[in-house]
C-alpha cells in the first residue's frame, strides 16, 4: 500500500493496542495518530446507501419484535422475552454483533430508562417497554416501543399520549439549519406543559450510524446545526419510580427540508 513513512490516522475507541503494533511492525516507519474528530466528521452526514442499510436494520428490528409480541402473556419473564426477540433478530438477518443488549422492561420495571433484563413475570395492567435494534452491514436501529399488558388505566392512557405527542412534535421540529437543541427543546416542551417536566430524566436524543451512540446529540443547549444526512433518536419517555414508563423511540436523519423517520413501526398504544 506503500505506506512507510506515512501519517495513519485511527479512530481511538475503536483502535486496539495490539493492533497498533501490528500495524507498526507491518509497516514500520510510519506514525500513527488518533484522530476522533476526523472519523466524527466522516461518519456525522449518511450516504443513501448508508440510509438504505439503516432502513434495513429497522426492518428485521421491527419485524422481530412483532414475532416476540406473540408471546407475550402474564407469566412469561423479561428474559425469556429479550432471549426471544434477539433469536429473531439474528433469524431474520441482523449481524450477530448487536447494537446493544435489548432493555425489556415491565411494570415498575418500565421506568428506568437503562433498566436490565431480570426475571420479572408480566403480569396484568404492566406497561411493557422494548428498547432494542439490530445491525445490518454495521449500520445500526435504535427503536423503543411500549405496550400495556391488559386494558389500559386513564393514567396510562394519558402518560402514553403525552410521550407520543412528544415523539411527533420533536420530529415535526426536524429540518436543516435548526440546532439540535432545538429539537430536545420542542418535544420537552410538550412533556412540561402536561406537568411531567421533571419524569423526562435523559436528552430527547443521541446520533446513530456505526455505532449506538455517536455524533450529533440531541439535548437541550447543543448548538450544532443540523444537516442532511445526519441521523439520530427521538426518545422522548416520563419514568415515575416504582410505577412504570413510556418511552417512544425513532431512528430520524435529516432531508433537505425536514425530518423523516427510518422506522415505522406503529406509534399508537397497543394493548396485548
Amino acid at each position: 500500500l506503500g505506506l512507510s513513512g506515512k501519517k495513519i490516522a485511527v479512530e481511538p475507541p475503536n483502535f486496539r493496542f495490539f493492533e497498533y503494533q501490528f500495524l507498526k511492525n507491518a509497516i514500520g516507519r510510519c506514525e500513527i495518530i488518533g484522530e476522533q474528530a476526523l472519523f466524527t466528521e466522516l461518519r456525522l452526514r449518511k450516504s443513501e446507501e448508508e440510509l438504505a442499510y439503516m432502513r434495513k436494520a429497522a426492518i428485521i428490528a421491527q419485524d422481530a419484535l412483532e414475532e416476540t409480541l406473540k408471546l407475550v402473556k402474564p407469566g412469561i419473564t423479561e428474559r425469556q422475552l429479550s432471549a426471544e426477540l434477539v433469536s429473531q433478530m439474528l433469524r431474520l438477518g441482523s449481524e450477530p454483533k448487536l447494537p446493544f443488549d435489548p432493555i425489556v422492561g415491565s411494570g415498575p420495571n418500565s421506568a428506568n430508562p437503562h433498566a436490565e433484563v431480570s426475571d420479572r413475570e408480566i403480569r396484568t395492567g404492566d406497561f411493557l417497554l422494548f428498547d432494542w435494534g439490530a445491525r445490518y452491514h454495521g449500520y445500526c436501529s435504535d427503536i423503543t416501543r411500549t405496550f400495556v399488558v391488559g386494558e389500559p388505566s386513564d393514567k396510562q392512557i394519558e402518560i402514553y399520549n403525552t410521550v407520543l405527542a412528544a415523539n411527533r412534535t420533536a420530529l415535526a421540529a426536524v429540518q436543516p439549519g435548526v440546532t439540535a437543541g432545538s429539537i430536545d427543546d420542542a418535544g420537552r416542551a410538550v412533556i412540561e406543559e402536561k406537568g411531567y417536566g421533571p419524569y423526562f430524566t435523559h436528552r430527547i436524543g443521541h446520533g446513530l450510524g456505526m455505532e449506538e451512540h455517536e455524533e450529533p446529540y440531541i439535548f437541550g443547549g447543543n448548538p450544532v446545526i443540523l444537516e442532511k444526512g445526519m441521523c439520530f433518536s427521538d426518545e422522548p419517555g416520563i419514568y415515575l419510580t416504582d410505577w412504570g414508563g413510556v418511552r417512544i423511540e425513532d431512528d430520524i436523519t435529516v432531508t433537505e427540508d425536514a425530518g423523516r423517520s427510518i422506522s415505522d413501526f406503529p406509534r399508537e398504544l397497543r394493548i396485548l
